[in-house]
């Protein structure tokens, strides 16, 4: 077995540990990271090699598969952060260090702690900052501030991740147009109405010659 496939059969079993849903990845966060008795720097060299690879492959995971199955959110680590070295094209996965198995944790216990004691768990990122926060009621909701030109990007997205399954372009015209049917159409309304008369159009004198007998 070469090193990739070693690499590869450490991330599987890892992958196994933290589930392919929300619910087992959780209970993988609670269980590996937000408990009080899991402490980072006082376990051996290979339950910590052990725990990088989970950390790897939840971040990796996109639920339901390797791909999303439905619309929803996929994160993705940045490509400088993906590869430890290149060995004949084959890219392996950076093990994290102590510091930063502990920094995750540390970020785990945080954003829960707060998130359940109804305070806000905020998740900087440049440009922003993302807030999950709770409703009255307990649902969660994510507020995002972020400068306007990043907030109107974002608002784009959430109506892609909501009605593009509804956008189309136009096979005749090229123009992009919006349909409320489930099945995908392949001209917009002008296009598509002026297609129905040419085929009306058509079987009209196609009934005309068969009527004048073929001539």
């Amino acid at each position: 077995m070469n090193q990739y496939s070693k690499i590869r059969a450490q991330l599987d079993k890892a992958q196994d540990e933290i589930g392919r849903t929300p619910e087992r990845a959780v209970q993988w966060i609670l269980t590996r990271l937000v408990d009080q008795k899991v402490d980072i720097p006082d376990i051996g060299p290979t339950d910590r090699e052990k725990l990088s690879y989970e950390v790897i492959a939840f971040l990796q995971c996109h639920w339901g598969g390797e791909r999303p199955q439905k619309s929803g959110w996929v994160i993705e680590v940045t490509p400088s952060e993906k590869s430890h070295m290149v060995s004949k094209g084959q890219l392996y996965p950076r093990l994290f260090e102590p510091d930063t198995l502990i920094q995750f944790q540390s970020e785990a216990r945080g954003l829960i702690n707060n998130y359940l004691a109804w305070q806000s768990a905020d998740f900087p990122f440049p440009g922003g900052t993302v807030h999950c926060l709770r409703l009255e009621d307990g649902r969660p909701v994510l507020v995002i501030d972020t400068p306007s030109i990043s907030a109107f990007r974002l608002k784009c997205a959430f109506l892609l991740l909501e009605v593009g399954n509804h956008l189309a372009k136009c096979k005749d015209c090229d123009r992009i147009f919006y349909f409320e049917r489930r099945r995908i159409n392949d001209r917009c309304k002008t296009c598509g109405s002026n297609q129905r008369v040419r085929l009306c159009r058509k079987r009209e004198r196609q009934r005309h010659r068969l009527r004048s007998g073929g001539k």
